[in-house]
């Protein structure tokens, strides 16, 4: 090939080469969907850092997170320095936005509004009136009441009602704050009468129950007593009189508490499942529950509804074959207890 010719085909490539790279460039700074693609990218990468600074910075802010006890999620913030209530969603996005405030409390006027401006409820001297729900809601020394009607109790942080906690603040509040949110948006339409219906009923079986324990506090019946191994060692008989294991009068017990022994009073007990020492002094206390404490409450034990007698680690100590297992308990303290 003539040098002529290889330097037309060096210049030709050339040409071709600064053409392609001008084309990448112009490709790169401008596309047909609106301008600089680095450029765009710069700009995304600075708005979504903007973002998430308006967010953490929103969230400091307002960090005082309103919890719904049953599940511990969030569903709301009290943002302090505003007087606002926000919803979840304010919480979460950042900006402050008013269409996403959800009330904004006025206590120059005393009223709580909406987004939209309508007061939904007035601050009164001894709680306040939520408006809309023909709710008066009042708070004395902690105590709830609507209506006129006792409920529950709320605190600058939390509030239970007909004793369901609903839910609480991650910082304190005022209690017309608290009480407001949670009666006004937490519970929906007749919650309010399901849960004092559901605490009522609660509240008759407690009742029931505590009649049965009563009852059956004071019960004396023909039983024996057994070791874990099953051997005897020791019985009640219909009249109460207690027996050691080789058949020997070691004391009584009566449907009215006493317990005696041979030498007198060893002590007594009561309905309420209280058990005194001869003296009259509290030395301990069966509940409902079967579970036996000592007098400065802590467990010491557990009747089971089968008879079993356990200590304070679970492990079974005796077993009663008869119905009257608490006053069985009491006459195992007192006559067979190691």
């Amino acid at each position: 090939m003539k040098t002529g010719n290889i330097f037309c085909v060096i210049r030709w490539a050339l040409v071709v080469l600064i053409a392609f790279g001008a084309s990448a460039v112009a490709n790169a700074q401008d596309d047909p969907y609106g301008g600089n693609q680095v450029e765009q990218l710069m700009n995304r990468k600075r708005e979504a850092e903007a973002e998430m600074q308006r967010k953490a910075e929103a969230q400091k802010n307002a960090g005082c997170k309103i919890i719904e006890s049953s599940r511990d999620t969030l569903i709301g913030a009290w943002h302090s320095s505003k007087n606002m209530i926000i919803s979840k969603k304010q919480y979460e996005s950042g900006p402050m936005l008013g269409k996403f405030i959800a009330y904004k409390v006025y206590y120059d006027k005393g009223a709580i509004a909406n987004n939209e401006g309508k007061v939904v409820a007035k601050l009164t001297d001894d709680g306040l009136e939520i408006l809309d729900l023909d709710m008066k809601v009042t708070i004395q020394n902690g105590g709830v009441a609507i209506n006129g009607e006792p409920c529950g109790v709320v605190t600058r942080q939390d509030i239970t009602i007909y004793g369901r906690r609903l839910g609480y603040f991650s910082c304190e509040a005022t209690r017309e704050l608290v009480a407001f949110f949670f009666l006004h948006d937490y519970l929906q339409p007749g919650e309010l009468q399901k849960m004092k219906t559901a605490r009522e009923e609660q509240k008759k079986r407690e009742a029931e129950a505590e009649a049965n324990f009563k009852a059956n506090m004071m019960k004396v019946t023909a039983g024996n007593f057994t070791s874990p191994t099953g051997n005897v060692i020791g019985k009640i008989d219909a009249s109460g009189n207690v027996y050691n294991k080789s058949g020997q009068r070691i004391g009584h017990v009566s449907s009215d508490g006493k317990v005696t022994s041979a030498s007198g009073t060893v002590g007594s007990f009561n309905a309420k499942g209280m058990v005194y020492d001869k003296t009259g002094s509290p030395i301990g206390r069966i509940q409902p529950n079967g579970s036996v404490e000592e007098a400065g409450g802590s467990r010491i034990g557990q009747i089971y509804n089968d008879g079993n007698l356990g200590d304070r680690s679970g492990s079974t100590v005796a077993k009663f074959s008869s119905t009257g297992r608490y006053v069985a308990a009491v006459c195992y303290y007192f006559f067979f207890r190691m």
